[in-house]
C-alpha cells in the first residue's frame, strides 16, 4: 500500500503545479504578466475554473495518498 500512496501523493504533486500554472502569473516573472496580459477576461475565467478544479482533484489524490501511505 505504501508503494500506492506514494504514487498519489506523487500525481497530487503534480496537479498542484498544473493548477498554479492555469491560474495564471502569481510569482511576478516580468515575462509571465506580459502573457497574463494578452488573455480575454474570458480566458482567464476559463483558465481559473480549470485550475480550480485541478487544485480539488490534488487534494483529494494527496489526502488518499496519505491515508494508503499510513495503511
Amino acid at each position: 500500500m505504501k508503494t500506492a500512496g506514494g504514487i498519489f501523493i506523487f500525481l497530487g504533486i503534480v496537479l498542484l503545479i498544473m493548477a498554479k500554472v492555469e491560474l495564471g502569473n502569481r510569482d511576478g516573472n516580468e515575462l509571465d504578466a506580459m502573457i497574463e496580459e494578452r488573455r480575454t477576461a474570458e480566458e482567464k475565467e476559463k483558465n481559473a475554473k480549470r485550475g480550480i478544479r485541478l487544485a480539488l482533484i490534488a487534494i483529494g489524490l494527496l489526502l488518499t495518498g496519505v491515508l494508503l501511505f499510513k495503511l
